[in-house]
């Protein structure tokens, strides 16, 4: 199997109601709470809060279909950060799932690097670039 790196777009920072251990690294998140900036999202199914990882509807159901195993999901709490764009101002936030990487990079169809970097199998994020949108996502091969 063949590996890629992917470096998803910021989604926003953590928000003031996350449960973190910043005692260790990287910092263990028990509880998520994104402040999601709608002003600089350009759209991508995938995305990155440090050192968490953000899913839209789609993009899970996708990993769900193709992937079999190194993670699962689980909800989290979700705010806008700043004002409401001033030319679409009712948008809603997308809807997204925290995806919680239980793999180990290079075995597993998704994991983490000791760098802490998502790495999936190229089977995978071929699906992944088929069905969603990964247009801002740095994909490199992982070696």
């Amino acid at each position: 199997m063949m590996f890629c790196v992917l470096e998803p777009e910021f989604a926003g920072p953590l928000g003031p109601r996350k449960v973190v251990n910043q005692s260790v690294h990287p910092p263990e998140v028990s509880s998520l709470h994104i402040e999601f900036d709608m002003e600089a999202w350009r759209g991508d199914d995938l995305l990155e809060a440090y050192p968490c990882f953000l899913v839209t509807e789609n993009l899970r159901r996708v990993i769900e279909k193709f992937a079999k195993g190194g993670f699962q999901f689980d909800s989290l709490r979700q705010t806008r950060l700043g004002p409401p764009r001033k030319l679409q101002p009712f948008q809603p936030l997308p809807q997204l799932w925290w995806l919680k990487v239980t793999g180990q990079a290079g075995l597993d169809e998704i994991g983490l690097a000791e760098n802490h970097c998502l790495v999936v199998d190229e089977q995978v994020v071929f699906e992944m670039k088929r069905h969603c949108q990964l247009n801002n996502c740095n994909i490199y091969p992982f070696v």
